[in-house]
């Protein structure tokens, strides 16, 4: 037998005799655990009562850490354990870290666990990975390729800080296509690959401090790269629903969002992030901030906002006959409708998609542009509709026109919806990225215009979008040189995208390909 001791300084606290060598021990503020030859573990309470029974391995033991309540050991094999010691449990199934060791990654450099039970892995190559109990899966929180990303920008980018060993560093973000030298895409999308990574590994791991340095960062760069969806996704994940008050007893209107992440407040992040977000889209002009919903913002959510912006703030609600579907509108005729689409592959419906990039610095007010040149929309992309989303569109406002000539206005961009003046050739503006005059889409023309549609139902029975009306709207009841095509202003809403050509690209400092480009296409 082997002799175990615990001893503090000359004074021996217990003694205990186990069958095998023990090979490695390890201890926490609550336990101490001793594994040995045999592949197997003994777990002793401080006093050196045995916390556990001996834990049977089915392979020797190559890592044995802990910290806090948990215990973590990784054998020969590959097969990865943890346990919670005080309550005797494991929050991991039966796994194993065996397909995770190759030789693109080497061999593991260090294994450690946390004291909220996560355990981090880090290989060789500079890649860690983590057990994710939500997704119950590895993760990867580290990859070598990011630390390449990272080491390739130093020369540009102040010196980057790591408190948690196996992780990227949380690298300053800074003008990288402003310093002399273009950022390639590449570099780009690792960097923000990598700060994306690291928010969710400082959540497993617990660290509020890392996670709110990886946010200012991560907030910066979305910032300088005018990365406008994203920050709209970051902005509404922090802020949560706006009726969202804690005083209220009904809990459900929280659609499950959580107020803290990591002890945090969302809010009081995002109050600390706006500023940086805002300094890059708004600092110049100050626009106003308009929040509109179809229930009344609470007194809390009007203060925190007010308080945070850098201009005028209003707030307004949408009534119930614009945000609802009419009452007109057949529910079961619109419901057969969008089954059919479905059945036919036909694009229905939209979403909000995060990749939205801005890519070149606009000196020039655009909003001014177009005011001070009597224009009343400015687009940067332009397409063709899918025809079988709006097959009955072109017919409706023919015979609008038949019933409204009045309204159709001189030098038009008819040319631009219709080759011949009859048939329309599918062409729209996209309107992902628009620019128009809110007195124009007020005027009697197109008010009539769209009131005449929707009671149609095309809305509904079909899949109208705001795309192809507004650009019919606009070409028709709008003179053409009242239409602005902003070439300077570099725009990708993936997968298409407009990078200014020419001296504009220059001018613009722009950093998009000028090969990449949708004008023509």
């Amino acid at each position: 037998p082997t002799e175990v001791i615990c001893a503090h300084g000359s004074s021996i606290l217990w003694i205990d005799y186990v069958p095998a060598r023990v090979l490695t021990v390890v201890k926490t503020p609550l336990f101490y655990a001793a594994g040995l030859e045999d592949s197997s573990i003994i777990v002793y309470t401080l006093a050196g009562r045995r916390a556990l029974p001996t834990l049977s391995l089915d392979s020797p033991i190559s890592i044995l850490a802990a910290a806090g309540r948990y215990l973590m050991a990784i054998c020969v094999n590959g097969a990865f354990h943890t346990w919670n010691v005080q309550t005797k449990t494991t929050s991991i199934p039966p796994t194993s870290i065996a397909h995770q060791v190759t030789g693109a990654t080497g061999g593991i450099t260090q294994a450690k666990i946390y004291e909220n039970g996560t355990s981090l892995i880090t290989f060789a190559s500079g890649t860690s990975i983590a057990w994710d109990s939500d997704l119950a899966a590895w993760v990867r929180l580290a990859e070598n390729w990011w630390r390449q990303s990272t080491q390739q920008q130093s020369h540009h980018r102040s010196s980057g800080r790591t408190s948690e060993p196996g992780l990227s560093p949380i690298t300053p973000t800074a003008h990288a296509h402003g310093a002399g030298e273009v950022e390639t895409p590449l570099a780009a999308a690792l960097t923000l690959g990598a700060l994306e990574t690291r928010l969710h590994a400082s959540k497993l791991l617990g660290s509020p401090t890392d996670y709110r340095s990886a946010l200012m960062v991560y907030a910066g760069r979305l910032a300088d790269d005018n990365l406008v969806e994203r920050a709209d996704e970051l902005v509404r994940e922090l802020c949560g629903p706006v009726f969202w008050d804690p005083s209220r007893s009904d809990k459900a209107h929280t659609s499950k969002w959580e107020p803290k992440v990591l002890g945090m407040s969302k809010r009081d992040l995002l109050a600390e992030i706006l500023p940086v977000l805002e300094y890059s889209f708004n600092h110049r002009y100050h626009y106003p901030y308009v929040f509109l919903n179809e229930e009344p913002f609470t007194e809390q959510f009007k203060e925190w906002t007010s308080n945070i912006a850098s201009s005028k703030v209003a707030y307004g609600i949408i009534p119930r006959d614009h945000w609802y579907q009419p009452a007109h509108i057949d529910e079961t005729k619109a419901r057969a409708n969008r089954d059919e689409m479905v059945r036919n592959d036909i694009i229905y419906g939209g979403s909000v998609s995060p990749g939205v990039d801005f890519f070149c610095d606009v000196e020039e007010d655009p909003f001014v542009f177009l005011q001070e040149n009597n224009k009343v929309y400015g687009f940067t992309i332009s397409m063709y509709e899918y025809e079988s989303t709006i097959p009955t569109l072109w017919e409706t406002t023919m015979d609008f026109i038949k019933e409204n000539p009045q309204y159709v206005a001189e030098d038009n961009a008819m040319r631009f919806l219709s080759d011949d003046g009859q048939k329309y050739n599918l062409c729209h503006f996209w309107s992902n990225f628009e620019i128009a005059d809110m007195d124009f889409w007020r005027s009697e023309a197109y008010m009539k215009y769209f009131e005449y549609l929707d009671a149609k139902g095309g809305f509904y029975y079909e899949r109208w979008g705001d795309a192809p009306v507004h650009s019919i709207g606009v070409g028709l009841f709008a003179r053409k040189d009242q239409i602005h095509f902003f070439k300077q202003i570099g725009y990708r809403h993936s997968p298409f995208q407009h990078c200014p050509q020419g001296n504009l690209h220059e001018k613009g400092k722009c950093w998009c390909d000028k090969n990449d480009n949708f004008d023509y296409d």
